[in-house]
């Protein structure tokens, strides 16, 4: 297996050994002088997830290194403000990690024992905490004792409960936390108007959540029409509202974008909507629109959203990109913003394993293309 990266890398967040702004094309990521030196479990990659500058890596034994951009203790305990190699974050050893999600500055992870803890930014209190106690923590702090799944924006984050609900802290002043916040309100409290939730996603400043029967809830910002209704009525959604969606579609996944909502049914169908300045919607326009719509002429078998930009893999293992390309975030070797899914060619290789979009960088994990005698 090997690893390829490309995008963003002004805080060598790649781990490519250097700094820059943007690296338009995949480039192999060489990890064996990280294995040699005492980390094997490298070799065995469960997710990848970057913010702002950032990057963390899950490892299936439950690990978790980091490198980029580190100046409010994102990767742990190290003093350096920028880490170019890869780095275990010792910090979390205490706990095996199921699950990871980071937004711009803060960290959250899902412990084996059902813990969401956090760490890194505490400036808007989206790790719990009352902002003139905790800055930020390079230390882990438990969030929650009893949560399945952890969902961040840029400056709030919403944790679901076994028992179907939801949790939230941060930033509110948009509405992106579902419910009514006191002056002195910084901690984790309950969305009270939803229950029975077993999905969850945030983007910049709005969040969404699906029950188990099926029906889609939004709240927060809404000024490109992210949350599904029209700007026009409503710029701001301030508790959970019932988003309509064809029934038909059965959607399985929800990928926000920072201004943007992606729906993904059972089918690969790609439903979406909100802002489309950068194309990330992948209709051939840059129009923005509040109606969910079908992306027509693809299905995907899984997709990934960074801030302004996608990746998503059809059913025959081709990757595509599409949207903000500033940095070289959509990997075609331009930065051209791009309209409609694209195919991103790997030279030498026969299969995606895996992959994910960050704010503004990516990573693949692939196969080697072999040679038939």
């Amino acid at each position: 297996m090997t690893l390829l990266a490309w995008g963003a890398n002004s805080y060598g967040q790649l781990g490519l050994g250097y700094r820059t702004d943007e690296v338009p094309v995949p480039q192999i990521v060489d990890f064996s002088k990280y294995i040699e030196s005492g980390n094997p479990d490298l070799k065995k990659i469960k997710k990848i997830w970057g913010g702002g500058g950032h990057t963390l890596i899950l490892t299936e034994e439950g690990s978790v290194y980091g490198l980029g951009w580190n100046n409010i203790g994102q990767l742990g305990s190290n003093d350096s403000g920028v880490v170019t190699d890869v780095t275990r974050l010792k910090e979390l050893d205490d706990y095996c990690i199921l699950d990871l999600c980071s937004t711009w500055d803060s960290c959250y992870g899902i412990t084996e024992e059902g813990l969401c803890i956090g760490w890194g930014s505490n400036v808007y209190s989206q790790l719990g905490r009352p902002m003139d106690e905790l800055v930020n923590t390079e230390k882990p702090i438990v969030l929650s004792e009893d949560a399945v799944q952890v969902a961040c924006g840029v400056r709030h984050c919403i944790i679901l409960q076994h028992n179907g609900k939801i949790l939230s802290s941060g930033d509110y002043k948009y509405g992106q936390l579902g419910r009514k916040v006191a002056i002195l309100d910084h901690s984790f409290r309950e969305v009270k108007d939803l229950k029975n939730i077993d999905l969850i996603a945030c983007g910049f400043n709005h969040s969404f959540a699906m029950n188990e029967n099926g029906e889609l809830y939004g709240w927060g910002v809404n000024k490109w029409g992210q949350i599904g209704i029209d700007p026009d009525n409503c710029k701001t959604v301030a508790k959970p509202t019932l988003i309509p969606v064809n029934e038909d579609y059965n959607i399985q996944e929800i990928h926000c974008g920072w201004s943007s909502t992606h729906l993904m049914t059972n089918e690969g169908v790609l439903v979406n909507f909100g802002r489309n300045n950068f194309g990330q919607l992948g209709d051939g326009t840059t129009v923005s629109r509040w109606q969910p719509k079908q992306l027509k002429g693809i299905t995907f078998q899984k997709i990934s959203v960074g801030s302004e930009h996608c990746l998503g893999m059809n059913v025959h293992g081709k990757l595509y990109s599409w949207g903000w390309n500033e940095h070289g975030s959509c990997g075609n070797g331009k930065n051209d913003d791009v309209l409609k899914p694209t195919r991103l060619h790997f030279e030498g290789f026969q299969k995606v394993n895996f992959f994910t979009a960050a704010v503004g960088h990516n990573f693949v994990i692939a196969e080697k293309q072999t040679h038939q005698k």
